[in-house]
């Protein structure tokens, strides 16, 4: 089972490098960051 945790953004995102390249910019602002590469793994997230 999952850890449930509190994520301000779901980024989808299917270039990982530049994903995480925004990840990091959001969480140095003090956001909590989720980053899926297509929209069928941000849904299934949800």
């Amino acid at each position: 089972m999952r850890e449930v945790s509190v994520v301000d953004v779901l980024l989808v995102e299917d270039n990982r490098e530049l994903a995480e390249l925004i990840g990091t910019f959001l969480r140095r602002d003090g956001y909590a960051v989720e980053i899926q590469e297509s929209g069928e793994r941000a849904l299934a997230f949800l």
